[in-house]
């Protein structure tokens, strides 16, 4: 709920971020991609860290392109960090309507022993308030008790368990599969 001060909301978030939010905005030269500064090399470091840490390409070339259109018509930003001058974090974030979702990230594997995305989301949520958006969405959040299964992965509980940090309502969202088209 973005309506809130800014203190409200990081007050809101697991108390060890505020630490781990503050060696990144301390430590990285974090950059803020918009409309008014997009670059296509942008996107493609962005690409290139993606493609490096998950080991292959895992997203088609027109998906990258897309948001780069998306940023380019105001409807997306992309925030950066650098770490001794080495992209080390990356994530992408649409935004429309009052509504802002982080939509993907990539960080350094080697590098997880420190705090890479933090300040980067705490920037996405600023940045988003900055441009009048009242929600701020991380998307699928499972329960701590689910367990590695077929459709939940470790990787992806690590991420839930992530984005949970940062508080917030979860809503239930339910998809609902029907056997008649």
């Amino acid at each position: 709920d973005l309506k809130q001060d800014k203190n409200k909301i990081k007050g809101g978030f697991r108390k060890s971020y505020s630490s781990l939010i503050n060696w990144g905005l301390r430590e990285m030269k974090i950059e803020l991609h918009t409309q008014q500064n997009i670059s296509w090399s942008a996107i493609n470091d962005f690409k290139v860290l993606h493609t490096q840490e998950s080991g292959r390409q895992t997203r088609s070339d027109l998906s990258w392109l897309s948001q780069y259109k998306a940023i380019l018509n105001d409807e997306a930003f992309c925030i950066q960090a650098r770490y001794n001058n080495d992209l080390v974090s990356a994530g992408f974030f649409t935004l429309s309507s009052g509504h802002c979702y982080y939509a993907s990230s990539a960080s350094r594997r080697a590098l997880f022993d420190k705090p890479l995305f933090h300040a980067l989301m705490w920037q996405a949520i600023v940045y988003a308030m900055s441009r009048g958006a009242t929600v701020f969405e991380t998307g699928p959040d499972y329960p701590l008790h689910i367990q590695k299964s077929e459709t939940v992965s470790s990787k992806e509980l690590q991420i839930a368990k992530f984005k949970s940090g940062f508080g917030g309502i979860l809503k239930p969202v339910m998809h609902v599969l029907s056997d008649n088209n």
